[in-house]
């Protein structure tokens, strides 16, 4: 498979562009833990066998679910948060849609960043630049971790089960 530029890419490179990530679960309206499929093999043993209303979510990779217990005789609605990537810009005429509660910062970073090739001097000149986006960085962490106290536990989840059961190459 080949990117936009014409270069090789991974097959599992495609799919992590387009993965989305589960931040909330709930089944019946009501919110349920989220947790990696590794976890209830390991912590739980016997969960495929039971069966009722769903009260945990199992990921594995984020593109495979299941719940645990098992869901009975439903129907159950699930409603799930997602948070998907970004896309990115690959063709010149390609543009990067941003809120102008972010432009202003942005801009400050680029021309911090492109003011490196003139030299120490102007570096050190446009340090106040660098020091607001960092500042605005910092406010949007803040506001991420408060919204969201497990954010921490959920960001992890994704590679939860690959440092759990490493992917072993085939020796074909």
């Amino acid at each position: 498979m080949t990117d936009v530029r014409g270069q090789l890419q991974h097959p599992f490179q495609a799919a992590a562009k387009t993965a989305s990530v589960i931040w909330a679960a709930r089944v019946q309206n009501v919110p349920i833990q989220i947790a990696a499929l590794t976890e209830a093999d390991d912590y739980d043993q016997g969960w495929q066998s039971r069966s009722g209303q769903p009260d945990t979510l199992l990921s594995t990779a984020s593109t495979l679910i299941g719940f645990s217990p098992v869901p009975n005789t439903g129907p159950y609605s699930v409603t799930l948060d997602l948070v998907r990537n970004a896309p990115v810009p690959t063709a010149l005429g390609d543009f990067l849609q941003v809120g102008d509660e972010v432009l202003e910062n942005l801009l400050d970073y680029a021309e911090h960043t492109a003011l490196t090739k003139e030299g120490f001097p102007s570096v050190q000149d446009s340090m106040p630049l660098l020091n607001r986006f960092m500042r605005a960085a910092g406010v949007q962490v803040g506001v991420d971790t408060a919204s969201t106290p497990n954010l921490s536990a959920l960001s992890g989840q994704s590679y939860q089960d690959e440092i759990h059961t490493p992917r072993m190459a085939s020796k074909g």
